[in-house]
């Protein structure tokens, strides 16, 4: 009975099937063109080279040839080659099925090792367009395969839209002349444009409405299976095809920006793609904008190392310290005035002053090249005019290269006071420009650490030497040790670990590996970020980039502690950073599945570094005023100092700082200290005229064309204070400018 009601059930069902495919095809048409299946592009970088079509093979055969000759070494290499080439294009088949079954996208990818991807020479515009001019094809070939892969592909694209664009225009020229003859046959002139043009002869047969493809509107292609049920035929590669890019690098990233190459992806990051922003640091996200834009997705990458503050536990607990009285190097100066006093073979701190000093203050130290420009060209070949004009034209122009310490390493009197990590905010990267010296807190912290250096708690610890208070770079282990146990082991011994400093996101985590999406894309960027989105989110379609084909590729045991992953051959070989979210790819061969645990804690706590990005240079391109290294300090010039020379206010800051630090470097004792500071409080009042210049400084909103217009120039005891922009207001207006502009801490 219940076999009879199946086939009853079957004969039905295929009933209905011929009496839909008959009366309702135009539905299977409709439901088609809802699944919009197209074919995109990856490029991505392997560690093996990669033949990914035919004709690469046959490329790489004649290399291999050139290289062994004719013999056993040969047949190996090619067999070799062979063998990657099928292991890759297995990898890409079982990625393909996911993307189509999940976005209706089928996916190519081409694989380049990182010198065929970049290339070995730089992308030169200038030098390839003389080339073009004067050089042949094969040499203006071979110049954009010596720059790499993926700068040929973005050239090929931006010359084929060019060509395009201007075969458009001659076209309607063309057409409106004819017309104008009396010629009205359109069809009949294209053909005779595109013989009479053979340069343009491959858009004769492009449609009108192309570029709406090129917004992401694809035409549907259908066939039907034996059942008459429409399916998918996801359509062939467009000549230079290129969607889904890998990207290292700031200078790179900004150079495809500039060209234009890549996409603005803000628009899906806060829309459909929006589950990024769940799984990738928002350190990165956010560090990765440019212009207040984002260009490309962030690789999650483990960002930075915390700096602990080690204190040795059995002696800390020896004198009845608390170690939750304790958040910075400062608040252990009374378990060091014990150590100095009754542990006289333990050196009190591993560290140096200006070490510690640099986690609670952050200096503005600042310095600049003059540099002759090349002369004045801008003249007029017919212009005639004295000797001396003529020399004046010829004047050379000033350049300056201005610079700023990444580290923080130099003193100066300007800078921001940070205090201990437990004070850093996650949200906030603008930093001050104070004058330090009208600053309480860092008074407090000079007073503190330089106390510290006179009662001899810096130092250096010889071999064995026991240390009461240390500083070592690692990762959240410790700071789960302690949350565990309230203590924790480094080198056989126990100690408190108090985060020093957090992990901080540097260009290299930030830029070092990115998916974009090229501006040549015929599609809509969602489909290409329906890729990257998943790539980023999903842990199957990431261990099968990474890892290769699990059972061919790799295989993961299950011990008790956690899975592990061991390869299997090295017939597929990838970087784990340049294959997208590390988070959601197994850790590694030989490593636990759960060691990314600490790492995502690491990233959510990690600060950005509040100047990446920033560069003097670049912020002042194009202004013709610069930084302030022309003005005259002080206003008044000594009667009794023949050989003064002005100062501009780089110079000055330069020069007050070194005489500053210079004197707190004499100082041998805290009453001293206190003597210095008293004078420098009152030296540094920015209200006095010979002061100006510190007050300039650190004016958030100078602009030096209204200080032109109302400089009492009658008056030549005044300072000139028009000569450039203060370094601050330059420093604020690009925080604006960008996006970047948050409460400082």
């Amino acid at each position: 009975m219940r076999n009879r009601f199946i086939c009853l059930t079957l004969s039905m069902l295929m009933l209905l099937t011929v009496l839909l495919t008959g009366c309702n095809q135009k539905k299977d048409e409709a439901d088609v063109e809802q699944i919009s299946g197209i074919t995109l592009t990856m490029w991505v970088i392997t560690d093996k080279e990669v033949a990914n079509t035919d004709e690469e093979m046959a490329q790489l055969k004649a290399k291999l040839l050139k290289q062994y000759g004719e013999g056993d070494a040969y047949n190996l290499a090619v067999a070799e080659a062979e063998q990657t080439k099928a292991a890759y294009e297995k990898v890409e088949a079982e990625i393909t099925k996911i993307t189509k079954s999940k976005f209706k996208v089928n996916l190519d990818i081409y694989y380049y090792t990182e010198e065929q991807y970049y290339g070995v020479k730089e992308f030169d515009r200038a030098k390839y367009n003389s080339l073009k001019m004067s050089a042949s094809d094969e040499e203006v070939a071979k110049y954009l395969e010596e720059c790499g892969k993926l700068t040929e592909i973005m050239i090929l694209n931006e010359e084929y839209l060019a060509l395009k664009e201007k075969a458009a225009k001659e076209l309607k020229k063309f057409l409106k002349d004819a017309k104008a003859e009396g010629r009205t046959d359109t069809e009949k002139l294209k053909k005779e444009f595109y013989a009479e043009n053979p340069k343009y002869a491959e858009f004769a047969n492009v449609s009108d409405d192309e570029d709406e493809e090129e917004t992401g509107v694809v035409e549907e292609l259908t066939s039907y299976n034996e059942y008459e049920i429409a399916e998918i035929v996801y359509p062939e590669l467009r000549k230079n095809q290129v969607d889904i890019v890998y990207l290292s690098g700031f200078d790179r990233y900004n150079e495809f920006i500039e060209n234009e190459w890549i996409q603005s992806l803000d628009e899906e990051i806060t829309g459909a793609s929006r589950k990024l922003t769940d799984y990738i640091s928002a350190t990165l996200l956010s560090g990765v904008q440019i212009d207040g834009s984002t260009y490309a997705i962030p690789n999650n990458v483990s960002i930075g190392e915390y700096t602990y503050m080690m204190i040795d536990k059995q002696l800390f607990d020896k004198y009845y310290y608390t170690i939750e009285d304790v958040e910075d190097v400062l608040d252990t100066k009374h378990f060091l005035a014990d150590i100095v006093k009754f542990e006289p073979d333990v050196l009190p701190l591993n560290s140096t002053y200006e070490e510690c000093m640099n986690m609670l203050v952050w200096y503005w130290s600042m310095t600049y090249e003059e540099q002759k420009g090349q002369e004045d060209e801008d003249v007029d070949i017919g212009d005639v005019g004295s000797d001396k004009e003529e020399e004046e034209d010829k004047e050379p122009v000033k350049i300056y290269d201005y610079y700023y310490d990444k580290e923080g390493d130099a003193f100066s009197m300007f800078g921001t006071v940070y205090g201990g990590a437990a004070n850093r905010n996650r949200g906030s990267i603008r930093l001050q420009f104070s004058n330090l010296f009208t600053k309480t807190e860092y008074l407090d912290i000079l007073r503190e650490l330089m106390t510290f250096k006179f009662e001899g708690y810096f130092g250096e610890a010889a071999e064995g030497q026991t240390v009461a208070v240390d500083f070592v770079k690692g990762d959240s282990a410790f700071k789960k040790e302690m949350e565990k146990n309230g203590y924790c082991t480094y080198n056989g011994k126990t100690y408190y670990a108090v985060i020093a400093e957090y992990p901080e996101a540097t260009e290299n985590e930030l830029y070092g590996n990115m998916f974009a999406v090229s501006a040549y894309s015929h599609f809509a960027v969602g489909r290409s970020m329906d890729i990257i989105t998943y790539l980023n989110t999903n842990s199957t379609i990431r261990n099968l980039l990474q890892y290769g084909v699990e059972g061919k590729n790799y295989e993961i045991s299950e011990p008790s502690e956690g899975s592990v992953l061991t390869m299997l051959n090295d017939d597929y070989q990838m970087t784990l950073e340049k294959t997208g979210n590390v988070f959601m790819a197994h850790p590694g061969e030989g490593k636990r599945a759960d060691a990314w645990e600490g790492a995502r804690e690491q990233n959510n706590e990690s600060l950005i570094d509040p100047l990446l990005g920033f560069d003097f240079n670049t912020v002042l391109d194009g202004d013709e005023n610069g930084i302030d290294c022309d003005g005259l300090y002080p206003s008044v010039k000594p009667k009794d100092d023949p050989d003064y020379v002005p100062m501009g206010l780089i110079d000055k800051m330069t020069a007050k700082s070194a005489d500053i630090q210079a004197r707190l470097d004499a100082c041998t004792n805290i009453n001293e200290l206190e003597d210095l500071i008293t004078l420098l409080k009152e030296e540094l009042k920015e209200s006095t005229k010979d002061n100006a210049w510190i007050k300039k400084a650190n004016n958030p909103a100078y602009d030096p064309e209204a200080a032109a217009e109302t400089l009492e120039t009658e008056d030549p005891s005044d300072d000139d204070l028009s000569k450039g922009h203060s370094p601050f207001t330059i420093y604020v207006n690009w925080l604006t400018e960008y996006g970047y502009d948050v409460p400082a801490n």
